[in-house]
């Protein structure tokens, strides 16, 4: 039976370094990239939770929603200052995306 590769081991050894433990037992049997913990990893415990939650209800694990939601994260949220100016912009699209999964999800129910 062939092993595991070190390096493998190592990237999911240190996938959840900076994920809150609520954060991950919601993630445990979820199909979840490892870019979308890379996201929330920029965001405090409190809004990890809020974060997954919400991913949860959407049923939506990708990374770009996950970065749409930190985009949407008032800075002192965040573990990592994003106040840079490019960032504005992405705010705005990721307000954008955020707007138009909601009226999705309202439109199926």
């Amino acid at each position: 039976m062939p092993g595991i590769e070190v390096g493998t081991a190592q990237r999911w050894s240190s996938l959840l370094d900076g994920i809150s433990d609520g954060a991950a037992a919601l993630l445990a049997d979820k199909a979840c990239p490892a870019t979308t913990f890379k996201a929330l990893k920029q965001m405090k415990p409190s809004r990890q939770m809020e974060a997954v939650e919400l991913m949860c209800g959407q049923g939506n694990f990708t990374s770009a929603f996950a970065r749409a939601i930190v985009a949407a994260t008032p800075p002192e949220q965040l573990e990592i200052d994003a106040g840079a100016a490019g960032n504005r912009a992405t705010k705005c699209q990721s307000s954008s995306l955020i707007s138009n999964v909601n009226s999705q999800r309202f439109r199926l129910l």
